[in-house]
C-alpha cells in the first residue's frame, strides 16, 4: 500500500511500516500455541497507525509553508515483512516510482513506550548527519541510540541499498509473536509522542538536503545462555531459538547455545549449535588427516 505526497523536490524521504502479522499462526511464527488469532497490536498495528496519521499531517503541512517542502514523501506499508523483509526487498527490486531517495524512517513495534526501558532509535550511524538533525529535534522521549543500519525490520532493506535509515522500536516484550499483543496494552501518549518525534525530525531535515550515507558495524550476537533446572523448560528454550534461527534477516541470530543445567546433587554445562554450522578445519585436525 503506497502513498505518495508530490513537493516537486529533488529527493524522496521513504516512510514505512510493516502491516502483515500472524494471523492464525498459518506460517508457524507464533511463540504460543493456541487457536486464537494474533492481531499484533504492537507489532505492527502501532507502527502502521502512526504511519498514517504522518501522511495526513505531511499533507496538510506541505501545502501550508516551506517546513516540509524541500523533501517528496514516499509512504509505504510493507507486506511478509514477518516472512524475511520480502515485501520491501522486493519493491525496492520493483519500484514504482523512479525517484532520489533522501533517506528512510521506519517504525515498528512502537506502541509500548516505557521511560524506564526507554525507545531505542536505530541507523543514527547510516549518515554523518544524524547526530546533528536528532540533536535539534525537540522531543520529551527518552531513548537509547543503536548506529547501526542493519537490524530487524524493513529499514534494513533499504540500508543495503545504501540509503540512510532510522528505526523506530520500543523494545520487544513477553507478548511478542502472541495472541496477548492487543489494544489494551498500547501506550498510546507513548505512541503520540513518537510520532511527533518523527514530524520533528522530517521538519529538521528539511534544511539539510540529500544526507550522505555511511555504512555501519555488522553486530550479531552469535551464543544464547541459559541457566534451566528441568528437561521441559530446556525443550522450550530450544523451540523459541529453533524459531528464531529461521528468520535470518534478524540482527540477533543465534548460532550457539550454552546451558547451565543442574539438579538437586548434579550440574552439567551444555554447548550446542543451533541448526548446522559449517566449521573451519583446525590445523590440529589438518596435521591428523595428513598422517593419516
Amino acid at each position: 500500500m503506497i502513498a505518495y505526497i508530490d513537493n516537486h523536490a529533488a529527493h524522496t524521504v521513504v516512510l514505512g511500516a510493516h502491516l502483515d502479522h500472524l494471523g492464525y499462526n498459518q506460517d508457524k511464527n507464533a511463540l504460543d500455541l493456541n487457536g486464537e488469532i494474533r492481531n499484533g497490536a504492537d507489532d505492527n498495528a502501532s507502527g502502521t497507525a502512526a504511519l498514517i496519521e504522518l501522511a495526513k499531517f505531511l499533507q496538510k503541512a506541505s501545502k501550508k509553508g516551506e517546513g516540509y517542502r524541500n523533501n517528496n514523501y514516499l509512504i509505504i506499508h510493507f507486506s511478509a515483512e514477518e516472512l524475511g523483509l520480502i515485501g520491501s526487498k522486493y519493491w525496492l527490486e520493483n519500484p514504482t516510482i523512479k525517484t532520489s531517495f533522501n533517506y528512510m524512517v521506519n517504525m515498528d513495534m512502537v506502541g509500548r513506550y516505557d521511560a524506564t526501558k526507554k525507545m531505542s532509535l536505530g541507523g543514527l550511524g547510516t549518515s554523518s548527519k544524524w547526530a546533528e538533525i536528532i540533536q535539534k529535534t525537540p522531543t520529551n522521549l527518552l531513548f537509547t541510540i543503536d548506529s547501526a543500519g542493519t537490524g530487524p525490520s524493513d529499514h534494513a532493506s533499504f540500508y543495503r541499498k545504501d540509503i540512510p535509515v532510522l528505526f523506530m522500536f520500543t523494545g520487544s516484550h513477553a507478548d511478542y509473536h502472541k495472541a496477548t499483543d492487543d489494544w489494551d496494552k498500547i501506550s498510546y501518549i507513548g505512541q503520540k509522542e513518537i510520532l511527533r518525534f518523527v514530524q520533528n525530525i522530517i521538519k529538521t531535515s528539511n534544511g539539510y538536503g540529500k544526507l550522505d550515507f555511511l555504512k555501519t558495524r555488522e553486530a550479531r550476537a552469535i551464543i544464547t545462555i541459559t541457566c534451566v533446572d528441568n528437561v521441559q523448560a530446556r525443550f522450550g528454550v530450544a523451540e523459541i531459538l529453533k524459531e528464531l534461527s529461521y528468520r535470518r534477516h534478524y540482527q540477533d541470530e543465534p548460532k550457539y547455545w550454552l546451558d547451565f543445567g543442574n539438579s538437586q546433587d548434579t550440574g552439567q554445562v551444555l554447548l550446542s549449535t543451533i541448526g548446522e554450522i559449517k566449521q573451519h578445519n583446525s590445523e590440529i585436525s589438518t596435521k591428523q588427516e595428513s598422517h593419516s
